[in-house]
Parts: structure tokens; C-alpha cells; sequence
């Protein structure tokens, strides 16, 4: 069974683990990760660590970080 949120992260694993190497990647290179509060931050910091699975939520949750930054 599929997560109720995948239909609104679209795409596969494989799709999000892609998708949040883009956004980390965004994030660092904007260079404005000082609007973040610490759990954000904390949370950013674990997400660039993690190499084995995103989950539709971490995956939205990236996403309005990214916007946050930018």
C-alpha cells in the first residue's frame, strides 16, 4: 500500500530521492538557510545525510523549506 501523499509528490523512490538532492542543493546554494528555525535546519541537515528513503512527507515538507529560502 502506497502513501496517501505519494499522488501529491508524484513520481516513484527513485523520483524523490532526486528531487530532494535538487532541493538540497537549492537550498545550499541560495545561501539564506539563516531564515530557517533549527528544527528546519535540523531537519535539512538530516535530510543531506539520508541516501535510503524519502517520504511523501519529508518530500512536502523540503519543498516549503525551498520556498522559505528562495
Amino acid at each position: 500500500m502506497s502513501h496517501p501523499l505519494t499522488s501529491e509528490t508524484g513520481g516513484d523512490a527513485y523520483d524523490a530521492m532526486v528531487e530532494k538532492d535538487k532541493i538540497i542543493k537549492i537550498i545550499n546554494e541560495c545561501g539564506n538557510v539563516d531564515v530557517l528555525s533549527p528544527k528546519e535546519q535540523g531537519f535539512l541537515a538530516q535530510m543531506e545525510e539520508n541516501d535510503q528513503y524519502v517520504s511523501p512527507k519529508q518530500l512536502l515538507w523540503l519543498r516549503d523549506i525551498k520556498d522559505k529560502c528562495v
